[in-house]
């Protein structure tokens, strides 16, 4: 019960015992090792790729558009949403080359492979690691 979670070590949480009236920020491989492969951003990503594809359906831009927005509070830029598309390009050749999706990960929801929905889950595990989607700076 005196131990703290180890992600809010990893993101440097504030002690809980006394009042913090600023926050440390700071960025450390670790950070972005966890926001990869913790099952909870794991199944933030898969829930996020989920609900962008009950929403927009097999639109493949307007699913990027949406995702983008849905984490960061703004439209991508055109280069942006280039590296959005070149990302899921990317990660639809991972896939389809035989490399695991986060669908079948370690994290006991017992769902089997959902194809495009695994892609845009890949796709949304980089949106959750961006440094503006983490600080809001």
């Amino acid at each position: 019960r005196t131990l703290p979670y180890p992600q809010l070590e990893t993101f440097d949480a504030p002690d809980t015992v006394q009042v913090a009236c600023k926050r440390e920020r700071s960025t450390t491989p670790l950070q972005a090792l966890t926001l990869l492969n913790d099952p909870v951003f794991v199944e933030a990503a898969r829930e996020l790729a989920e609900r962008v594809h009950a929403e927009v359906g097999d639109s493949i831009p307007e699913s990027l558009r949406l995702a983008f927005r849905l984490c960061l509070a703004r439209e991508p830029s055109q280069s942006e949403f280039e590296v959005l598309l070149r990302n899921h390009e990317r990660q639809r050749r991972n896939l389809s080359a035989g490399a695991k999706p986060a669908a079948e990960s370690d994290v006991g929801t017992g769902r089997d492979s959902l194809g495009e929905r695994d892609v845009l889950a890949a796709v949304a595990s980089v949106l959750l690691n961006l440094a503006e989607f983490l600080t809001r700076a």
